[in-house]
């Protein structure tokens, strides 16, 4: 029993210190006290009544790596209380005495179900053998939720004991209880029992394809010669998709020529792509021994049904891609159709050899349907053996709005492809070309040449561009290069922009991540260019520079106030502020209004209307002196009335 003295100190101690570090001495004193003792139980269980006190102790426990500790804590799964049983968990897990898990064999008999499932999970995944009995025993009685969790810790358990119990579950009309049974018995055969296999080839027959799957996936783990016959059947034959992709792992075992050729024909009627992605790299797994005499049978019969997808796999497998050039030119020599040559020009590409690139450009401008299989393989090898020559070359040659689309999309998608100034050249006429796709093609292509040149001429069709699907794409993208280069846009703003253009840059600058020094460059040309008033495009432009250099705060005001030299453009900008700072708050801060103050006698009267109206609008009472003195002075009687407002608002909103 423990000491009644130390029970009351604990039962005393708070809840944080209960946990603390401090009391696992105290804990010590009464576990091995006890033992010492000689009583059966270290701590009589039914005194510790309160939850935090038997969480404490569980805690304690998981660090005592003995067989008394994990009893106990064996005990306290079986506590009424959730948050009791969640800490005994966790600690017979940290707990580190070797055995423990033998301790749970009989929690498999407890009624507590939270007790026994988590026994029957710790059971398989640790191994324990000695626990299939017990588990076994449980299961025909069991409820259907409980049967499902004893069979998915005996698949993890794989033992010959256990397939006598399987048929009634195999049978069962529980489609989860069913997969589950037909899981274990996979456990079963991989693990090499024997007298398994045709209780597995049974589960074939079943109706739910994820069963039959699950079956398929446990003979491909286990390889043999004679399954070959039932793979042939599924791969080929299921209705479902996943069936026929796991029916096909297994023939990467035997390269056969039957494998080979069934393969083949998989890809030529399979309609799903995932399995004729795993057909395909089947094919490409397998030894060249095996798989050229198959290729070469079946290209002996032009057009035939698995002619073309044997072709294809000459190039894809690394196999003799000359023999297939010179199988494919004589093809040609002898096709009858134009079905025939219209395969035979697009099998070429997958050649990658060069040699037969002057017989494809003899077909690029034919009018029949060849034509487009023609500059398809030719596009194919230069992206193999890049040539800006042969690009050249093909945009002089190519007339068709739909061969000169395939060919732009190809620039389009080949990044860094090399520029000569005649393909620049070719790719810019294409630019002006009347067909808006070819347009956008050109348009894009151009776009991945980052050169100053390139874009100057982007900017100059932007301005005449009518279409305004053409026109956003040019402002994005001409936008992300003034990001990259900061002074791409204030050079062409001061070198070309006239009263027109000025919205273009409008619209430009608003995508254009945000540099101090290219808005300042812009704010900088603008008051160069504005001699006079009225010039309403570029003062529009200039209250959005000027706007956005105030809001982000990067370029002080007295910088920005020192760069505007004309009287009347100063006003502008002085009324530019006092709107801004009416609708944003903080907008100066305490050195801008001082600068103003000091400033203030420099400008005109219309100048300081403006400052005294930004000093209302800033709402910063530390101006009140400067107001107040203002109205001493004879020299600005003229403002004397609009001075008083300013000081009875903001006196006003001080006291407000």
């Amino acid at each position: 029993m423990v000491e009644n003295r130390l029970m009351t100190e604990l039962v005393d101690k708070s809840a944080e210190e209960i946990g603390s570090e401090r009391n696992a001495s105290l804990w010590n004193s009464i576990y091995y006290k006890t033992a010492e003792g000689g009583a059966a139980d270290p701590i009589e269980l039914p005194q510790l009544t309160d939850p935090i006190l038997k969480i404490s102790f569980i805690q304690y426990l998981s660090g005592i790596a003995e067989e008394r500790a994990a009893l106990y804590l064996r005990r306290f799964l079986f506590d009424d209380n959730p948050a009791v049983v969640d800490a005994a968990k966790k600690s017979f897990d940290r707990n580190s005495y070797t055995r423990k898990l033998y301790l749970l064999i009989p929690v498999l008999n407890a009624s507590s179900s939270l007790a026994q499932r988590y026994a029957i999970e710790k059971l398989s995944l640790g191994g324990i053998s000695q626990a299939i009995e017990p588990m076994l025993a449980l299961l025909e009685n069991a409820s259907e939720a409980l049967q499902i969790e004893i069979l998915s810790a005996l698949e993890l358990l794989p033992d010959s004991r256990v397939v006598s119990f399987l048929p009634p579950f195999l049978d069962s009309p529980n489609v989860k209880l069913r997969l589950k049974a037909v899981m274990v018995l996979s456990a079963v055969y991989i693990s090499g029992k024997k007298n398994v296999r045709r209780k597995l080839l049974e589960c074939l027959r079943d109706s739910v394809p994820e069963i039959r799957k699950t079956a398929l996936w446990a003979l491909e783990k286990r390889p043999l010669k004679r399954d070959l016959k039932i793979l042939f059947s599924f791969s080929k034959n299921d209705p479902h998709p996943e069936v026929r992709q796991t029916a096909l792992e297994e023939f990467v075992f035997f390269p056969t020529q039957a494998v080979v050729q069934h393969l083949v024909e998989i890809l030529d009627r399979e309609q799903d792509p995932h399995v004729l992605l795993k057909a395909q790299s089947i094919l490409m797994d397998l030894p060249a021994a095996k798989l050229t005499p198959i290729l070469h049978r079946l290209t002996r019969s032009p057009g035939g049904e698995s002619w073309a997808t044997a072709l294809c796999i000459y190039p894809k497998s690394k196999q003799d891609t000359k023999f297939l050039s010179r199988y494919l030119k004589k093809s040609l020599a002898q096709s009858e159709t134009e079905q025939q040559r219209f395969n035979i020009f697009e099998l070429m590409g997958a050649t990658q050899d060069a040699e037969l690139i002057p017989l494809l450009r003899s077909r690029i401008n034919s009018s029949d349907p060849s034509a487009y299989a023609a500059l398809h393989s030719l596009l194919q090898i230069e992206r193999a053996h890049p040539s800006p020559q042969l690009l050249e070359s093909l945009l002089a040659e190519i007339h068709s709005t739909a061969l000169r689309q395939i060919l732009l999309r190809h620039l389009v998608t080949t990044s860094d492809y090399p520029v000569t100034d005649r393909l620049l050249a070719s790719v810019i006429e294409s630019a002006h070309d009347p067909s808006l796709s070819i347009r956008l093609l050109a348009i894009q292509a151009l776009m991945q040449i980052k050169r100053e040149n390139v874009y100057r001429f982007l900017f100059n069709l932007l301005l005449h561009e009518k279409n305004r699907e053409v026109q956003k794409l040019l402002e994005e993208k001409i936008a992300e290069y003034c990001g990259e280069q900061q002074d791409f846009l204030p050079r062409i703003f001061r070198e070309t922009a006239q009263a027109d253009e000025v919205p273009f840059f409008q619209k430009i600058v608003k995508n254009v991540s945000w540099f101090p020094q290219t808005w300042m460059s812009l704010f900088h040309e603008i008051l160069r260019r504005l001699k006079y008033p009225g010039n309403f495009p570029l003062q529009q432009f200039l209250e959005e520079i000027l706007t956005t250099l105030l809001l982000l705060k990067q370029v002080p005001l007295v910088q920005i106030m020192m760069a505007v030299k004309k009287p009347w453009l100063q006003n502008q900008v002085l009324w530019i502020i006092a709107r801004l700072a009416a609708r944003t708050l903080d907008l100066l801060d305490s050195a801008s209004i001082s600068y103003l103050e000091d400033t203030f006698a420099s400008f005109n009267s219309n100048g300081q209307r403006a400052i005294l109206e930004i000093l209302r609008n800033s709402h910063d009472p530390s101006a009140l002196p400067f107001l107040c003195r203002l109205i001493g002075k004879k020299k600005f009687n003229k403002i004397k009335s609009l001075t008083t407002n300013i000081i009875h608002h903001m006196i006003w909103r001080s006291d407000a």
